[in-house]
């Protein structure tokens, strides 16, 4: 279990490092119950503070009162007394995930050379009210580069103690353009998007280049979210955000990659767009959203039903990260440990592309309980097998029956009887719910007359 302290916006919280999505990744990940042991213990002490101002820069003057200890705000007391590394040393932790969006955004409130986060705690407090005329509060973007520079050389000296390049993480952040409110996409009326999206890139390159920190930059693919409760957020992406991120952390934890910068835009953005479609017929337009028969893994996908592209979002992507030639690829190379219904999915398509009907190892019913598109063609497949074998109507064979079928079918041509009785409860139960078969029929499919007076009691 690895311990991490936030440092930074509200962004970090939606990662829910301990809670669902790191749970959901981890138990896709492992045997499904690791998840239970693998909840992250997440410190949130120093969020909402700027990098700038966490670090102190110079002696505590005489300003630092006794008096303003005893402030009820926990956020104000931390960013007053700057005791951030003495925390950081009491209180060790494994990885240190941080954003710099908040540190951008936030206005510097500066006091005889000492650097405070210009926030609601701050001004809220009686050290604001005692100093106001006092204070110099500039946003972070008019400050000049050097200035900058030197608050955030403080801020990474003093973090670069406690943690070396492999346990610091960067999310990036993004001023996003769209934002969506239920299913409709809108666009955000403002006009400093782009300048604002360039100085916070410069702020998280220069932090970047001076740590070689891990980065995440997956945020510029998404769009804000309406929060319920607060409206247009900056850092409230959509939730398939947080997943990718959350689990982009997760891999880094667990592996310490050699890749330093995670950037390409997730192959599960591209499902959630087509999941978000999927009752609209798929299709989206030409700019990246729309699945393309032609790819192996899209075509495969095109065949589940929305819950199994939901259930089974990462192993498609790591599906689509091994850039497999065929399904008998995916089915021998990838590790389908904690999805067994997909393997089995697999398993049965290719049985149905080769027009095989009789591989014991197949469970051709998971293709009609998972609504998988190839039960059509199975149902067609075992309906004229049907009629070859048992002269039997086609139209005897339904999808919801044409599992049943199939097992019929081997069992006639196996002629096993350790066969049949493997199935006879489960034929028994089918036969009885679900056909309504004349007697002659009955009799093509068993000509033994015990096995069809059993059948009969038994409808």
């Amino acid at each position: 279990m690895a311990n991490i302290r936030l440092h930074g916006s509200e962004l970090l919280i939606g990662l829910q490092l301990n809670e669902e999505y790191i749970n959901q990744y981890a138990a896709e990940q492992t045997d499904g119950n690791a998840a239970m042991d693998l909840n992250y213990e997440v410190d949130r002490d120093y969020l909402w503070t700027s990098a700038c101002s966490m670090a102190s820069h110079k002696k505590l003057c005489e300003k630092l009162d006794p008096k303003y200890f005893n402030d009820t705000n926990r956020i104000f007391r931390m960013d007053y007394e700057k005791n951030m590394e003495a925390y950081i040393a009491q209180n060790p932790m494994d990885y240190l995930v941080l954003d710099l969006f908040y540190t951008y955004q936030a206005s510097l409130a500066i006091l005889d050379g000492e650097i405070y986060t210009c926030n609601g705690a701050l001004k809220h407090s009686e050290f604001y009210v005692d100093y106001r005329k006092e204070f110099r509060i500039v946003p972070f973007e008019e400050l000049p580069e050097e200035e900058w520079h030197s608050y955030m050389d403080k801020y990474i000296a003093m973090i670069s103690k406690y943690y070396d390049k492999d346990h610091m993480i960067l999310v990036r952040s993004n001023y996003a353009k769209e934002y969506v409110e239920g299913q409709k996409v809108a666009t955000w009326e403002r006009d400093d998007v782009d300048i604002h999206n360039q100085g916070l890139r410069r702020l998280e390159d220069y932090f970047i280049q001076k740590t070689d920190c891990y980065s995440i930059d997956l945020a510029k693919y998404y769009r804000i979210a309406m929060h319920p409760k607060k409206g247009l957020i900056e850092t409230n992406f959509e939730k398939e955000f947080f997943k990718v991120a959350a689990s982009q952390i997760y891999k880094i934890i667990e592996e310490t990659p050699k890749q330093r910068v995670f950037d390409a835009e997730p192959y599960s953005k591209l499902l959630s767009n087509y999941v978000a479609h999927f009752e609209e017929g798929n299709i989206l337009d030409e700019n990246g959203y729309c699945l393309q028969q032609k790819d192996l893994v899209d075509s495969l996908v095109l065949t589940m039903n929305k819950w199994c592209v939901e259930r089974y979002w990462n192993d498609f992507t790591k599906m689509k990260e091994m850039e497999p030639k065929n399904l008998e690829e995916i089915l021998t190379k990838y590790d389908f440990w904690c999805s067994i219904d997909l393997h089995d999915m697999i398993q049965a398509i290719i049985a149905v592309q080769n027009k095989d009907l009789y591989n014991e190892k197949v469970n051709y019913q998971v293709l009609a309980k998972f609504e998988n598109n190839y039960r059509e063609d199975l149902m067609g497949l075992i309906a004229m097998e049907v009629k070859q074998v048992f002269d039997l109507p086609v139209q005897k064979v339904t999808i919801d029956n044409a599992g049943i079928y199939q097992k019929f079918l081997l069992y006639y041509k196996n002629k096993d009887k350790k066969s049949f009785k493997r199935y006879q409860k489960e034929l028994d139960k089918e036969l009885k719910h679900t056909f309504n078969m004349r007697r002659e029929e009955l009799m093509r499919i068993f000509p033994k007359k015990e096995d069809l007076d059993r059948i009969l009691r038994s409808m």
